[in-house]
């Protein structure tokens, strides 16, 4: 198989993007532009030159909707743990192009399913309306999640580490991870959608915590939404994203030092096929 590069990685998501789009407007389901491709349509009205990836978010009404009644026309793959069938390790979903293109996703695995290029589609979660609150309502689910990521840790193959001291590691680690029961996917699911989105002044995105609090934000920034360019297509953004952005990133419209524009995944990328 041929390696991808950054640039067809981005045009791939693109296509899937579309796709998600066109569907969500046809159902009318409300989504948002989230994270680096948010900042990417804001700054640069397209991808952030250096990404390799595609994030949207939905309040969680939204996101279980969409979960529930998406159709690909063009063929991609909805993965997702409440989707009976799915062997899913992540508390979000992804929508896979799995026909044209092939991930090896060995190091940190999210499912044991075939998968190819995906967007990540983030539900987003009632929290605590003062922020003493939710700070102990995101440690108590941060504590879950950070056991979920070592589990998924665990499931590397001894091929995919390069030293005797790396392979012990590994095995310290499938060891250890034994006690946990592989329910705790569900658990991190539970314990997120403990508040409604729809009666909560604030949310955040308790399926990935690698922000915590700085992704603690008022629910009033997705009141209305908005089309704004991005490369040769137009997608929503929530109203209030300048406000959600600079909680989480700050002064967002300045690119950070050039040695730290690199992609933030180390997964391998190829064409199936002849393509």
């Amino acid at each position: 198989m041929r390696k991808m590069t950054t640039r067809d990685i981005q045009l791939v998501s693109l296509d899937i993007l579309k796709d998600v789009h066109a569907f969500c407007v046809a159902n009318d389901i409300k989504y948002t532009l989230f994270s680096g491709t948010l900042i990417g349509a804001i700054r640069h009205k397209g991808f952030i030159p250096w990404d390799d990836d595609l994030d949207i978010a939905l309040p969680r009404p939204e996101y279980e909707k969409f979960i529930r009644s998406y159709q690909s026309k063009k063929g991609f793959k909805l993965f997702a743990r409440e989707i009976q069938g799915n062997d899913v390790k992540i508390a979000y979903a992804r929508v896979c192009d799995i026909e044209r293109t092939f991930v090896d996703d060995s190091v940190f695995m999210w499912t044991n399913q075939k998968k190819g290029v995906w967007i990540d589609v983030f539900p987003l979660d009632g929290a605590k309306a003062t922020y003493e609150d939710a700070v102990l309502q995101t440690e108590k689910i941060y504590s879950v999640w950070k056991k979920s990521c070592e589990i998924r840790r665990s499931f590397a193959p001894f091929k995919s580490k390069k030293t005797i001291n790396e392979k012990f590691r590994l095995l310290y680690q499938k060891i250890l991870n034994i006690r946990y029961p592989r329910s705790i996917w569900d658990e991190h699911i539970r314990l997120s959608k403990e508040l409604s989105f729809d009666d909560s002044q604030m949310y955040s995105n308790f399926s990935w915590l690698g922000f915590k609090m700085r992704e603690y934000y008022k629910t009033s920034a997705f009141q209305n939404y908005v089309l704004v360019p991005f490369e040769d297509a137009e997608f929503y953004v929530m109203q209030g994203y300048d406000g959600a952005l600079r909680a989480k990133y700050g002064d967002y419209m300045t690119p950070p030092p050039v040695d730290k524009q690199v992609a933030s995944h180390n997964y391998k990328y190829y064409w199936v096929g002849d393509n």
